[in-house]
């Protein structure tokens, strides 16, 4: 390399000056500014205290195939009395119907969870 510019514009062609550029700029681009814990929303506190690190278990846990019972917990935890979403259906049917609709529903999921592909239903 012969010549970089700092952030004012002007060249650097020192080896030794290029070199702790190139340094400070990548140090700058890749550290996390630090924020104060004053300035922080309690929302944006109690995020700080959960560990980001996902675990070999849970990623595990995360990329199974869905199973029956997952979809079945999922239709079964859904909100009663609320307004029936986009497909134009109230949970409560779903609820009455899951016995029925699970295995259609669950071979769509798995088929889609499988060959990593999205289907946009039409409306």
């Amino acid at each position: 390399m012969v010549a970089l510019c700092d952030k004012e514009g002007g060249e650097v062609l020192d080896e030794e000056a290029i070199h702790e550029l190139v340094h400070k700029y990548y140090t700058a681009l890749y550290t996390q500014p630090r924020v104060s814990l004053a300035k922080m929303s309690e929302q944006e506190k109690a995020f700080t205290l959960i560990d980001r690190l996902v675990l070999e278990e849970e990623n595990r846990q995360l990329i199974e195939v869905p199973i029956a019972e997952e979809l079945r917990d999922t239709i079964n935890d859904l909100p009663l009395n609320k307004s029936p979403g986009e497909d134009g259906l109230p949970v409560e049917v779903l609820s009455e119907l899951s016995e029925v609709i699970t295995p259609g529903c669950l071979e769509f999921i798995q088929e889609a969870w499988c060959t990593k592909s999205t289907m946009r239903v039409p409306s």
